[in-house]
């Protein structure tokens, strides 16, 4: 289901965290291409996941944790029980989880932000179009 946007305060709508759905912009008084700029730029933002960010955060958790683990194992010449080594996994994904929500938070606070423009633009063209 697509739903078909022509005036600005449906936007809102996309705010809701809870349920998505498919939209097209065709707001009057803007070109096609602009509609298509805008679709295109809060697309981007609504639809994401936060896995570039998860990702970001799972490498340096890997890197963080191989470093530790050498370190451990060269300079303290202690032995590294089995748990460590569980631990160390679950701290790993533990970060990634956490980097995708900070990533999907992210997105949400630029598409909040990507709105505001766009309503602010609306406004803007409304206003001069009758001088």
């Amino acid at each position: 289901m697509t739903v078909l946007m022509n005036d600005k305060d449906q936007l809102e709508s996309l705010l809701n965290k809870y349920r998505k759905v498919g939209f097209a912009f065709e707001f009057p008084g803007l070109s096609q291409s602009e509609n298509q700029s805008w679709h295109k730029r809060i697309k981007k933002n609504y639809y994401a996941c936060g896995c570039n960010v998860g990702k970001t955060f799972m490498m340096y958790a890997l890197l963080i944790t191989s470093l530790g683990l050498l370190f451990i194992h060269f300079f303290k010449k202690d032995k590294l029980s089995i748990m460590m080594y569980v631990y160390c996994f679950l701290f790993i994904f533990l970060m990634a989880g956490v980097g995708k929500t900070v990533g999907k938070m992210m997105a949400y606070k630029n598409l909040e932000k990507d709105i505001i423009q766009l309503k602010n633009y609306l406004l803007f063209r409304q206003n001069n179009e009758g001088l």
